[in-house]
This record gives structure tokens, C-alpha cells and sequence, in this order.
């Protein structure tokens, strides 16, 4: 692959502005707003609206005037379904796994094992066969070994791949795969890699929290009554009563964010529990994420799991469709490389049951008009 096809592939993977499916609907927008005028003046109408589903439909009234005679779905003047798929692909391809492992083998040869070790990750989320992907486990151990992991492992690490490469009808680039990240635990590299997702801990002082009968009943937070309605001031808050006495440091309940995204780098963080991982596994639906675990993949990609919130889901933004979501510089250079807002609109909205997003349009004051 050229040169210019690779960084082509990348300047789409690092702002949605560039995908060929987002300009294509960007020139939708644009012929469909040009029907309300000059951008001064339906801009003016635009910046009055307060909240952003006025905003969408704002925009979706546009849209519906434009594309006159089209219903449902066809009202948003998307593309047909065979050119959006043309459009949309999931990024994996052999040519940009070589590509990456050519520049990884460049980084490790300036002694920049990071930098090397990211590139390969890369690699391995765009490999397509079972080769490229062979080649480039290979490389990794070697990238591996180079993090401090102690002779024996290494010599361990020598027999399986000389066990698991000697009949290659009878194993699979899959099998050895299992075996070697069997083998090289992430806490063999604890020294060189920090947990960014700690699990929750018992005690906010370090002490043991250690509660009988808690433990019979198999609670696992501190029982609370959040009493809402004693609010005294804006300046105090919400009152929480407890039922029992509290212990210093001790944890009474926690919350998880209704939604969040991980931003950059994909290639050394668990897209589903954003913890850092030195043998990351690429997701099968796309080039563009990984994760640490296969339990982390299917719970990050379960279309079942309940809608009421949380990180890490993978279902909607999957498929090539994530690098349509970072629009944060579209109108702001600024914005590159450091920002996921408009990845994270997308998130809120997905997690959100479609019967609460029908009442919400139904109780916009503009869709009342």
C-alpha cells in the first residue's frame, strides 16, 4: 500500500470530517439548509433553541422539506443502503497490517518499544488472514520479551512456538494465539504497565471493611435513604440517611455513568473496561478498538445487555461506524486528537430505551408546532 493510501486510511480513522460517508451526507445538509436561506439568517432562528433535541429537529425539519414525498427513515436523505455500505467498511485489511508492522519494526529499531508495541496493536486489529495475524503474534513476543519478562518465561514462550508451528495442519494461528496470552499474563508486566481502572476498593483508609452480619446478608453497599425531599439549600445538597452506623473510609454506594467512551488510544486500552493491556485482543466487527479480555469483547458487543447505562458498550458504534462519530474538529481544528463529545452524544443516545427518546420528541416544544 502507497503512502498515500495509508495516510488517506488514517486521516479518516482520526476525524469523521475526512469519511467519505460523512462528506457524502455533509453535501446533504448542506443543500438541504440552503432551502432556509443564508446561514445568517436561519442561524439566528438556530441559536435561539435551548435545548438539543430542538436543535435535531430543527435540522430534521430541514431535511423533511428538502426530501418531500419520502417517509420514515428516507426523510434524513441518507444514502441508499448498497452506497452506505460501499462507504462504511470495518477498516480490516492486510495491506494496513503490514503497513503498521513495517512502521512498528521502524519504532523498535529506534528503541521506542511503545510507540512499536502500539503500531503492532494497530496491526493486529486490521489483519485479515491467519498469516499476517501469525507474523505479527510473532512480533509481539518479541516486543513483549523486550518489557523485562524473566528467561524462563522466555524459554517457555520458545517451546510453545516451536511445539505449535511444527504441524500446521493440525494447529491454528487461533490455538497458538490461546496459548501464548495463556501464558503471558498481564501481570508478568505489572512494573511496566499501570491499572487505569482499579476495581472498587472496600475501604477509602485501607482498612478491611468487615461487617457480619452484612456478609450474611450478602449486601454489598452500606443500606441508605436518600431523602430528597429534606433539602434545605442549594448549598447542602440532598441529605443521606443511614441505617446503621459508618465506619470512616467505608464506601456506601457508588454510581456508573450513564454513558462514557474511551478516548485515544485504542490500541493499548480495553474499550469495554478501559483497563491498559499489553496483548490486546482487536474486536472482530472492526479495525478500530480492542479489548482485554474475550469476556470484555462479548459483554462489550452484547446487544441484550440492559439499556439503563454504563461504560464500554460496543453494539451501535461498531461495524466502521466509529470513526464517523468523532466530529469534535469539524468546525474546530482545536478539537483534534483530544475530544470524543460528539462520539459521546451518539453513546447517550444508544443507551437510551427507543420508548424514552419517543417521549422526548413527543414533549418538544418544536415537534408541538
Amino acid at each position: 500500500i502507497s503512502d498515500d493510501s495509508f495516510n488517506k486510511y488514517f486521516q479518516t480513522y482520526l476525524s469523521g470530517k475526512y469519511h467519505p460517508l460523512v462528506k457524502k451526507y455533509g453535501e446533504v445538509l448542506s443543500q438541504a439548509m440552503s432551502l432556509k436561506g443564508e446561514m445568517t439568517e436561519w442561524r439566528k432562528e438556530f441559536d435561539k433553541l435551548e435545548t438539543n433535541f430542538d436543535c435535531v429537529f430543527f435540522i430534521m425539519k430541514a431535511l423533511e422539506c428538502f426530501n418531500k414525498g419520502e417517509k420514515g427513515i428516507k426523510v434524513l436523505g441518507l444514502p441508499p443502503t448498497k452506497e452506505a455500505n460501499e462507504l462504511l467498511t470495518n477498516g480490516k485489511s492486510d495491506a494496513i497490517a503490514k503497513k503498521c508492522m513495517s512502521i512498528s519494526d521502524k519504532f523498535y529499531r529506534d528503541h521506542d518499544l511503545m510507540s512499536s508495541l502500539v503500531a503492532l496493536n494497530r496491526a493486529y486489529f486490521s489483519a485479515v488472514s491467519k498469516e499476517v495475524k501469525f507474523d505479527i503474534l510473532l512480533k509481539r513476543l518479541r516486543l513483549i520479551k523486550s518489557f523485562g519478562v524473566d528467561e524462563a518465561l522466555e524459554e517457555e514462550l520458545a517451546n510453545v512456538l516451536k511445539n505449535k508451528t511444527t504441524d500446521e495442519s493440525t494447529q491454528t494461528v487461533d490455538s497458538l494465539r490461546n496459548d501464548i496470552e495463556g501464558i503471558i499474563d498481564l501481570q508478568v508486566c505489572q512494573g511496566h504497565w499501570i491499572c487505569s481502572h482499579p476495581d472498587v476498593p472496600e475501604s477509602l483508609t485501607g482498612k478491611a471493611f468487615n461487617n457480619t452480619k452484612m456478609q450474611e446478608d450478602k449486601v454489598k453497599f452500606l443500606p441508605v435513604d436518600i431523602l430528597g425531599s429534606q433539602s434545605t439549600s442549594l448549598k447542602t445538597g440532598l441529605k443521606v440517611v443511614a441505617s446503621r452506623d459508618i465506619s470512616i473510609g467505608e464506601i456506601i454506594f457508588s454510581e456508573e455513568p450513564y454513558a462514557s467512551v474511551l478516548n485515544r488510544p485504542y490500541s493499548s486500552l480495553c474499550y469495554n473496561c478501559y483497563k491498559r493491556c499489553i496483548n490486546i485482543h482487536p474486536c472482530q466487527g472492526c479495525a478500530y478498538v480492542g479489548f482485554c479480555s474475550q469476556k470484555c469483547a462479548d459483554d462489550a458487543r452484547n446487544s441484550n445487555r440492559p439499556l439503563n447505562g454504563g461504560s464500554g458498550r460496543h453494539v451501535h458504534d461498531c461495524n466502521g461506524m466509529l470513526p464517523c462519530l468523532r466530529l469534535d474538529d469539524l468546525f474546530d481544528e482545536s478539537y483534534r486528537f483530544t475530544q470524543g463529545l460528539t462520539h459521546l452524544v451518539f453513546i447517550c443516545v444508544a443507551n437510551t430505551p427507543k420508548n424514552v427518546l419517543l417521549d422526548n420528541i413527543c414533549a418538544s416544544d418544536i415537534n408541538k408546532k
